[in-house]
C-alpha cells in the first residue's frame, strides 16, 4: 500500500492525538490519586482492616470524633499511623485526626500535656482520653470508655472468702479488674459490715463466696435487689455461703454436686486433663452470648436452674448448659474411676450452668429495668483461667450487659489467624533431622563426588 503525503499527515495527527489523550488520562489519574484513595485488604483474616467490633463501636458513636497524634518527623512512622487512622475515618466520616510534631506545635503539645513522642489525645462528647501508644486494641478500649455516658461501678463484696479483684495470684480476679478498667468500668471492693454500698454502685458482684453471710448482710443484699440493683453472682457448687434467702428471692435453685464430662474425645481435642473441666461449645440466644465465636472452659462448676412462676415478675434465660455427656457428680472427685450413679443423687446432663434474669418494672432509684446474671462457677474468670478460650470475652459481655451497654458487647480486636506455626513432635523431629543431619551429609557427599570427578579427569 502506497503512503501518500495526506496519509502521512493523517498518521502523524493520530499519533499526536493519541499522545495527547494518553498524557491527559495519565494526568487525570495522577490528580485523582491525590484526591481519593482506594484500598483492598487481601491478607489472610483481613488483618489490615478494622474488626467488625471496631466498626460497630464507631457506628454506635454519633457526633464528631477528634484525635491528635504527636509524632516525630519520621516518614515510616507517620505513614503507619496515618494508615491506621484512615481505617477509622473510612467508617466514620466525622472522625478527624491530625499528625503533629510536639517540637513544632509547642503550644498545643503543652496544652495537651504531651511528654513524649507517640502520645495521642482523643476527644468525644466533651470527654478526653490520653493514650501513651496506639493500635486498634488500645484505640478500641479508649473509644469504649468515651462512648459510655457514665462510667459504671462494679463493687465486689469481700469478707466471705470471695475472689478479690486486687489479688494477682492464680485465684484472684486482678486480670478481670484490669480488663474492666480498660473498658471504662470502675472496680472496687466493699465489706457489708463496713456500712452501706457506695451510692454509685452499678453492679454488685458476689464472686464465689465460701463462708456464711450474717443475717444482716443477707438482708442488705435482699434490699439491694428489692430496689432494683443489678447483680452478678458467681457461685461454686456445694458452698457454705448460706444465701438461700437470696436465691429464693431470685427464683433460683442451685444443684448439688460438681459437673464432670465423660467424653474422652473432646477432652483429648481440647487437652483437658481433669474430668471436672467443662467445655461449653454452644450458647443459647442472648445478647451476652450471641456473638461469642468459640468455646469457654469452666473448672469445678455446678448447675443453676431458674424456677419460672406466674406470681414472679422475673424473666430468666439459660445462657448455656453442659453437654449431654456430663453429669453432676455428688461423690468425691479423687477417685480414678468417676462414673454416673443415679441412685446416689447424680443428675445427667445437659444441665444449666448460667442464668440471665431481668425485671421490666421501673424502679424509683434507677428508673430502668433490673438485670441479674448467675453463673454456677467463679473459676472461669480467675487469673489462671480468664485467658483460656473465650472466657474473658464472656466476662466482659456479662459486665457490659449488666451495665446496660449493649453496643459494647463482644468488642473483640481482630487477630491475625496465621501467626502461629503448630507442629507435631514428629514434624519437629523431621525438620531437625533434615537440617541438622541429612542436609549437611548431602552437601558433604556432593562435594566429595565433585572432588573425585575433577581428580579423575
Amino acid at each position: 500500500m502506497m503512503t501518500t503525503p495526506a496519509k502521512k499527515r493523517q498518521l502523524r495527527l493520530q499519533s499526536y492525538v493519541f499522545t495527547l489523550l494518553f498524557l491527559s488520562v495519565a494526568g487525570i489519574l495522577a490528580w485523582l490519586s491525590t484526591q481519593y484513595s482506594a484500598s483492598s485488604d487481601w491478607t489472610y483474616g483481613n488483618r489490615n482492616s478494622l474488626s467488625e467490633s471496631s466498626i460497630q463501636l464507631l457506628e454506635s458513636m454519633p457526633g464528631p470524633l477528634e484525635a491528635r497524634i504527636y509524632l516525630p518527623d519520621q516518614a515510616s512512622v507517620r505513614m503507619a499511623v496515618n494508615e491506621l487512622f484512615n481505617r477509622y475515618q473510612q467508617h466514620k466520616s466525622d472522625f478527624n485526626f491530625k499528625l503533629l510534631n510536639p517540637d513544632l506545635d509547642i503550644e498545643l503539645a503543652k496544652a495537651d500535656n504531651i511528654t513524649r513522642y507517640g502520645q495521642v489525645i482523643i476527644k468525644y462528647n466533651n470527654k478526653t482520653e490520653k493514650l501513651d501508644s496506639v493500635n486498634e486494641s488500645i484505640l478500641g478500649n479508649a473509644l469504649s470508655r468515651l462512648s459510655r455516658a457514665q462510667l459504671p461501678h462494679a463493687v465486689f463484696i469481700q469478707g466471705h472468702g470471695e475472689r478479690n479483684p486486687l489479688t494477682q495470684d492464680n485465684t484472684g480476679f486482678s486480670q478481670l479488674a484490669a480488663a474492666l478498667t480498660e473498658k471504662g468500668i470502675k472496680v472496687s471492693t466493699h465489706n457489708l459490715l463496713a456500712g452501706s454500698l457506695p451510692e454509685d454502685t452499678s453492679i454488685l458482684v458476689l464472686a464465689g463466696p465460701q463462708r456464711a453471710f450474717l443475717a444482716g448482710e443477707v438482708e442488705r443484699l435482699q434490699q439491694y435487689i428489692k430496689i432494683g440493683g443489678n447483680l452478678l453472682w458467681l457461685q461454686e457448687p456445694d458452698n457454705n455461703a448460706k444465701l438461700d434467702a437470696l436465691s429464693q428471692q431470685l427464683k433460683l435453685s442451685f444443684g448439688t454436686g460438681t459437673l464432670v464430662d465423660a467424653d474422652p474425645q473432646l477432652r483429648a481435642t481440647l487437652r483437658i486433663k481433669h474430668p471436672a473441666t467443662i467445655a461449653v461449645l454452644q450458647y443459647n440466644l442472648h445478647p451476652i452470648t450471641e456473638q461469642i465465636p468459640y468455646n469457654t472452659l469452666f473448672m469445678l462448676a455446678g448447675s443453676v436452674d431458674f424456677i419460672a412462676s406466674d406470681t414472679s415478675d422475673w424473666h430468666g434465660t439459660t445462657l448455656f448448659s453442659s453437654r449431654e455427656s456430663t453429669w453432676s457428680e455428688t461423690g468425691t472427685l479423687l477417685s480414678k474411676q468417676i462414673k454416673f450413679e443415679k441412685n446416689k443423687g447424680d443428675r445427667l446432663g445437659p444441665l444449666p450452668m448460667a442464668q440471665a434474669l431481668k425485671r421490666n418494672s421501673e424502679f424509683e432509684q434507677t428508673h430502668k429495668s433490673q438485670r441479674v446474671v448467675v453463673v454456677a462457677d467463679s473459676d472461669f474468670l480467675a487469673n489462671n483461667y480468664i485467658g483460656v478460650a473465650a472466657n474473658l470475652m464472656l466476662g466482659e459481655n456479662i459486665f457490659n450487659w449488666l451495665s446496660r451497654d449493649e453496643q459494647l458487647l463482644s468488642f473483640e480486636i481482630k487477630q491475625a489467624p496465621d501467626l502461629k506455626l503448630q507442629l507435631s513432635d514428629n514434624q519437629v523431629a523431621l525438620i531437625g533431622v533434615t537440617f541438622l543431619v541429612l542436609l549437611p551429609v548431602a552437601l558433604l557427599l556432593s562435594g566429595f563426588i565433585i572432588w573425585r570427578r575433577r581428580r579423575q579427569g
